[in-house]
C-alpha cells in the first residue's frame, strides 16, 4: 500500500505533502504557517532549529491557531481530501485528540526537538513495563476495571470485572 512519512523538516513536509495532493495547497499551506508558528513559539524555528518568534510575530499567528484550538485531529483530517493524507493525519493521535496537540507534535519532530521512540512505539511500552515491574509493580494485562474506590481524592482500591478488589 501506500505510505507518507514524516520529514524531519517543515520545508520538506510541505513539499511532500503538496507534490502528493495540490488539491489540498490551501490547507497544506494553513497547516504549515500554523506549524511554522509553534514552532516559533518553541524556539525551534527556522534552519538551524534555533530560532524564536518575536513577541508580535506570535501574537499575528494567534488567529491562525485559533481555526485549530477547537479541532480534534479527526475534523483536521477531514479538511484534506487526499485519503493518504487524511490517514496521515489522524494515524498519530486518535482522531478526539485536539488539532493542537498535532500541531505541537509535528512541530518539534519537525523543529528536532522531538523523535520516534527507539524500537518504535511497542517496544517503548516494553521498557516502560519493564522498569514498572523491576520496581516491584504488577502488570495485569486484560483486566478490565470496573470500579475505582476513591477515599479523600485518593484512590483506595480498584476493582476488577472478575470481582477482584485490588488495594492500592
Amino acid at each position: 500500500g501506500e505510505s507518507f512519512s514524516l520529514p524531519r523538516d517543515l520545508k520538506t513536509l510541505g513539499n511532500a505533502m503538496l507534490l502528493r495532493s495540490p488539491q489540498d495547497a490551501r490547507e497544506i499551506r494553513l497547516l504549515l504557517k500554523a506549524i511554522d508558528a509553534v514552532q516559533g513559539m518553541s524556539g525551534v524555528s527556522g534552519e538551524k532549529h534555533d530560532r524564536k518568534h518575536s513577541l508580535l510575530r506570535t501574537a499575528r499567528t494567534l488567529p491562525l491557531l485559533a481555526r485549530y484550538r477547537a479541532m480534534t485531529t479527526g475534523e483536521l483530517a477531514a479538511r484534506f481530501k487526499d485519503p493518504l493524507l487524511n490517514r496521515f493525519l489522524s494515524s498519530f493521535l486518535t482522531d478526539s485528540f485536539g488539532a493542537l496537540g498535532l500541531l505541537a507534535v509535528f512541530a518539534h519532530f519537525c523543529g528536532g526537538n522531538a523523535d520516534l521512540p527507539k524500537g518504535g512505539s511497542f517496544r517503548a511500552a516494553e521498557r516502560v513495563a519493564e522498569k514498572f515491574r523491576a520496581l516491584g509493580g504488577v502488570l495485569r494485562t486484560s483486566a478490565e476495571v470496573v470500579d475505582v474506590e476513591k477515599e479523600n481524592g485518593r484512590v483506595k482500591a480498584v476493582v476488577l470485572k472478575n470481582g477482584e478488589r485490588i488495594p492500592c
